[in-house]
Order: structure tokens, then sequence, then C-alpha cells
């Protein structure tokens, strides 16, 4: 998220600015405080929204309810470190 809403709010490409990191605090450093807020709080969202949908949707009574959550939550972290968007390169754990 950071590479784009500091591409659209100040045109810049963060992948070459700062750290070169797409991360808030990156973030914070090239588009400022507000951008770098937005930017953490929908990257918590990115990660938190997939397994919230997933215990919805499951039956806590299936079987490796518990297992299936963990890699859930591994996928969506692997995801953030090496977006597909980025040639895989993003945020960090």
């Amino acid at each position: 998220m950071g590479f784009l809403l500091t591409k659209f709010s100040t045109g810049k490409n963060i992948l070459k600015l700062g750290s070169r990191n797409v991360g808030s605090t990156n973030v914070g450093r090239i588009a400022g405080k507000r951008i770098a807020i937005i930017t953490q709080l929908l990257d918590m969202t990115k990660g938190i929204l997939p397994v919230v949908i997933y215990l919805f949707l499951v039956d806590e009574k299936v079987g490796d309810y518990d297992f299936y959550v963990y890699w859930l939550a591994l996928a969506v972290i692997i995801g953030h470190d090496f977006s597909i968007f980025l040639k895989f390169k993003g945020g960090r754990a």
C-alpha cells in the first residue's frame, strides 16, 4: 500500500527514495505522517482481513481448524513480504 499511496499523493517512486522500502516508516519520510498512518492501517487490514473472513466462514468443529488459520496467516505474511505487484519485493514482517 505504501508504494501506491506515495505514488498517488506525491508522484514519487518510494522504491528509489529513503530506505527504498515500501513500509510506513519510509512513507512517512517521503510522503508525510498522514499518508504513513493510512499506509500502516491499510497494511494491518490487509493482514487481518483474510484471517477474520476465514474465522467467520469456517466452523470451529471442523478438524485441523487451528492448523489452517496458522497457514493462512503465514501466507498473508509471505504475500506482504514478497509482493507479486512489486517484483517480489515488499514490506518487512
